[in-house]
């Protein structure tokens, strides 16, 4: 490496010169002191030169020797320093290329070291991490935690299968669980080490399992307890028919025939609608194969006209906003939305003078946010948290399938639907703009 070739080239050469100064400093010691013992007759001069000719010799072969050993020396620091350096690279780039999020934090929550992975998931530059600290990418929710897993592990504690939520520079959470543990040094805690795997995706994925397994639990008690009431109705109908047949065909036998024949057509078109509302809540969740741009006044219309019946009957009002504007969207997942939530607020509004509105509330950045709203009671708070899941009926009896396909539908398409009370039961829907 460079930098390990100038400082060895430099500390050579420093050495060199040492050993030349100590060599001409000795033969010069030792001269002076020859020429003192000349001057006083104690030396001759020809033993001067003699001994010093030897001296000469002598010194030049321990400098030399030390000379040659100190070069070892500095050959053997060398190569170790360069082992070093090339074993604290590989550390670096297994680290530094490793798909799990590394983290090192001092006492004071300053980073000393974060991986690539650790900066990809949560977004921020090597620059900006220095200016960051780790309070600042905890999630408000997982604070508390955080703070009681880093005092435990500041305290000398090995905390294994920490979880957490980190939020990123964008504010997106992620999910992360991992092991951490304290560096210390003479007996204080130096700096945290951690290190995360990004769960955010295998949680969201087990999440939806245990919501499709929620959803399969509801398709089997609908289908074995809501079919279960039309069909045994059908089956004592189906009795009755066989008996009056047997009987003699008065008008009061044929009124009866009559009636059993209502009550056969009643179970079949409530079997048929609770099958057809199974399959739209099967089918909501599947991504469209083609969008186009829908003029949501004619869906809105399109509903209208085939609730007219219902909304005459109950002497509903309905005030629809004169432009609803258009939205790029499945024109089939338009029409279940809206059918759903307007056909919601007909059966539902108890209010002694029924009036239902949808209305176009705004359009922000090419999205598009409706109100459904109604007059009546509004919804039990109790039941706003569950309105949209699959077979909730509530306090309507129904089969609690209209609102979960909404939610479904709202889902696979990236909108958004809240559900609220103000003086009736509101339903806020925002339309983000689909690929074309």
């Amino acid at each position: 490496m460079p930098s390990s070739d100038k400082s060895g080239l430099d500390m050579l050469a420093f050495y060199r010169r040492l050993f030349l100064l100590l060599y001409l400093a000795t033969i010069l010691f030792t001269v002076a002191i020859e020429l003192a013992f000349v001057s006083t007759g104690d030396l001759t001069w020809s033993s001067f030169f003699l001994g010093l000719g030897g001296y000469t010799v002598a010194i030049a072969a321990i400098v030399l020797i030390s000379y040659v050993m100190v070069l070892k020396a500095i050959a053997r620091s060398e190569r170790d320093k360069e082992e070093l350096e090339e074993s604290e690279e590989q550390y670096r780039d297994l680290f530094e290329n490793a798909t799990d999020l590394i983290q090192s934090v001092s006492p004071d929550g300053r980073f000393q070291y974060v991986n690539r992975a650790w900066r990809q998931a949560l977004g921020y530059s090597e620059e900006e991490v220095r200016e960051i600290t780790l309070f600042d990418v905890i999630h408000p929710d997982s604070m508390e935690h955080c703070m009681e897993t880093f005092k435990r592990v500041m305290s000398g504690e090995v905390v294994i299968g920490v979880e957490a939520v980190f939020v990123s520079k964008d504010g997106r959470r992620v999910l992360v669980e991992g092991n951490v543990n304290c560096r210390f040094d003479s007996g204080q805690p130096v700096a945290t080490r951690g290190i995360f795997r990004d769960v955010t995706e295998r949680k969201h994925d087990e999440d939806e399992i245990k919501r499709v397994n929620a959803e399969l639990d509801g398709f089997a008690h609908t289908v074995s307890h809501d079919l279960q009431g039309p069909l045994t109705a059908m089956r004592l109908a189906n009795d009755l028919l066989s008996q009056l047949m047997e009987e003699p065909q008065t008008e009061s036998v044929r009124e009866d025939m009559r009636q059993t024949v209502q009550i056969v057509g009643r179970n079949i078109t409530a079997s048929s609608r609770l099958i057809k509302d199974l399959l739209a809540l099967a089918r909501a969740g599947q991504v469209p194969d083609s969008v186009s741009s829908v003029d949501v006044s004619e869906v809105v219309a399109r509903v209208i006209d085939e609730n007219v019946g219902s909304i005459k009957g109950g002497g509903i009002d309905v005030v629809v906003g004169d432009d609803l504007g258009r939205i790029t969207a499945n024109p089939t997942h338009v029409y279940q939305v809206f059918s759903n939530l307007i056909g919601n607020a007909i059966r539902h509004n108890d209010s002694p003078n029924p009036r239902v509105t949808v209305t176009l509330l705004g359009a922000e950045g090419g999205n598009r946010r409706y109100l459904v709203k109604d007059n009546g009671s509004g919804m039990p708070p109790g039941d706003i948290d569950r309105i949209f899941t699959p077979f909730f009926k509530g306090k309507s009896g129904e089969t609690g399938i209209g609102l979960a396909t909404v939610k479904k539908i709202v889902r696979t398409n990236g909108w958004e639907i809240r559900a609220y009370s103000d003086n009736g039961a509101c339903f806020e829907l925002v339309v983000n703009p689909s690929p074309s």
